[in-house]
């Protein structure tokens, strides 16, 4: 009897996750709520109109269809506590408890607290609810050696390293009274700037192992040279480590783990920890209760076994399951709207997806719409993700690029011409 899967959400994400399940299961049965119109164009894939914050109707769909295991995308359903209430109906699901998602992901300031308490290393820093006296802070430390934060979830687009005061003082006015970000930005964390290079730690874990992938970059400015606004991603690839900074890195995520059970977070499913290294080492940046997008199309292709793991995490029990091991390397190029991180307000004919193809990328869809029988922009901020794999990261590059400079949108779309360049270099 073939299996059936149900993966949660509607990016790029969740259809790199479709096209891995369907390639390591094919008899299977592959659902998607909501999904997107590159997914629901699947030959594999039946998309259902399920928002994902609507965890009752998710849970209904899995035990009315016999799902054998969910897997959720996004972090907004998991801090909703879609996974206590999968577990309540005996329902298989890859994510951590409500509890556990928020002290990793929902709040900053929280799981800052529990880094300093449990001597994980950290950039200093300090929580405020009132913009002045962190405007106040800001003019102590001096605005270019600091990082603004908030607290709540913010897409991604809840940080931003000021240039100079004038420029912090307008950030925090915007998050904390203009409400730019809602009531994500009622707390602010503020933390010294850390200097290196940054790396992105994902994996999962049973609650007492866990399993990392490949380590990954991403480039979060809208811009090449990182210029710009910040945004949830503009590109990842494949970073090569040293074995003593993978020794730390996977040392520390354990001690995270193992600060969350303190705290009464046990925590099973995915994980993300973001990393700066320093010339101090490791430090923590961040730390996600899901998998990074961008970072997740550039990993699951160069990988094996993807859905062992997510069972094993599920289930709680990762013993007997080989870590993944990495194929090659990987490259993604994320082609965005004009405007993002602000709103689209085009809706344009997307071509050149099929030579895109031809060249040997995967093409994976966020944000597409469908109209008059071909794909369009969708006004989306970020519509397609091209990935490159090879042996190494420069074939990747050079096949994410060409295919990349394949689609055509009519002036729509733009992409950084620079993602992994400095790794190509240093290389």
């Amino acid at each position: 009897m073939s299996k059936k899967f149900l993966v949660i959400g509607s990016g790029g994400r969740e259809a790199a996750m479709l096209w891995k399940l369907a390639q390591e299961n094919p008899g299977a049965e592959l659902y998607c709520a909501p999904g997107n119109a590159g997914i629901s164009h699947s030959q594999r894939v039946t998309c259902v109109n399920i928002n994902v914050t609507d965890i009752p109707a998710l849970v209904q769909f899995a035990s009315i269809n016999k799902i054998d295991l969910t897997i959720c995308g996004p972090e907004v359903p998991l801090i909703g506590g879609a996974a206590d209430q999968f577990a309540a109906a005996k329902l298989l699901f890859c994510g951590p408890s409500s509890t556990a998602a928020y002290n990793s992901e929902g709040s900053k300031a929280n799981f800052k607290r529990i880094l300093e308490k449990y001597h994980i290393p950290t950039a200093p820093f300090k929580v405020f609810d009132d913009w002045r006296k962190g405007l106040d802070y800001v003019k102590a430390l001096g605005a270019e050696n600091i990082v603004i934060k908030a607290d709540g979830l913010a897409a991604g687009k809840g940080v931003d390293l000021p240039d100079d005061e004038v420029a912090a003082e307008i950030t925090l006015k915007e998050m904390m009274v203009d409400k730019k970000l809602g009531s994500a930005a009622d707390v602010v964390v503020i933390e010294n700037r850390l200097y290196g290079y940054e790396c992105s730690a994902m994996g999962v874990t049973d609650g007492w192992r866990v399993h990392l992938f490949p380590y990954t970059q991403d480039h979060k400015r809208a811009l090449d040279g990182d210029k710009g606004k910040n945004t949830g991603g503009m590109g990842a690839y494949t970073m090569a480590l040293s074995p003593g900074i993978q020794n730390k890195i996977e040392s520390t995520v354990k001690r995270i783990l193992d600060a969350l059970a303190q705290e009464g977070c046990f925590y099973k499913g995915f994980i993300y920890v973001g990393f700066i290294i320093t010339k101090d080492g490791p430090m923590v940046l961040e730390c996600n209760c899901r998998l990074g997008d961008p970072e997740t199309q550039a990993i699951l292709p160069v990988i094996n076994g993807f859905t062992n793991l997510c069972m094993g995490a599920a289930e709680g029990n990762l013993l007997g399951i080989p870590p993944p091991a990495q194929t090659g390397e990987s490259l993604c190029i994320v082609l965005s709207s004009l405007e993002y991180p602000e709103p689209s307000a085009r809706d344009v004919p997307i071509a050149g997806l099929k030579m895109a193809e031809s060249l040997g990328a995967l093409v994976f869809h966020a944000g597409t719409g469908w109209k008059e029988d071909t794909y369009t922009t969708n006004r989306s901020g970020r519509i397609l993700n091209v990935v490159g794999r090879g042996q190494t990261l420069a074939a990747a590059h050079n096949i994410a690029y060409q295919a990349a400079g394949a689609i055509i949108t009519k002036g729509a779309l733009r992409f950084r011409s620079d993602i992994g360049a400095l790794a190509l270099e240093n290389t």
